[in-house]
């Protein structure tokens, strides 16, 4: 089965629709495209991190009492090492990318290091 297929198949028995509703829903809706696009920039730093930090996702739903501080998706470390951290994974905003030119590397980390204040 090739990839369109497999994508045909995982929408007709998620949502029970063909692939043209799916789309059409998809581009109808703000709020799903930023949650794809939130899981698609989670994924894309997993794949980046994976090789060389250990990744553990966290729950969105935390069973018992969680630590105040970790507010984030994954906890990452380098591997072999014995430190932790919260790491939070943000998309772009479609029109901020835009204005601030954000697609170009040099202007996101111009971007990011002029706002590093906002980030504790």
């Amino acid at each position: 089965m090739d990839l369109l297929e497999k994508i045909k198949k995982f929408i007709r028995e998620t949502f029970n629709v063909n692939i043209e509703t799916f789309l059409a829903a998809i581009k109808l809706s703000p709020n799903a495209q930023g949650y794809l696009s939130g899981a698609i920039s989670e994924l894309l730093l997993k794949e980046k991190l994976g090789n060389d930090y250990d990744i553990l996702r966290i729950k969105e739903k935390w069973g018992g009492k969680k630590h105040p501080q970790h507010r984030g998706d994954f906890y990452v470390r380098k591997k072999g090492k014995q430190s932790w951290f919260v790491l939070e994974s943000k998309g772009v905003k479609s029109n901020s990318e835009k204005w601030h030119k954000l697609y170009n590397y040099n202007n996101l980390k111009s971007f990011l290091l002029k706002n590093s204040e906002k980030i504790p």
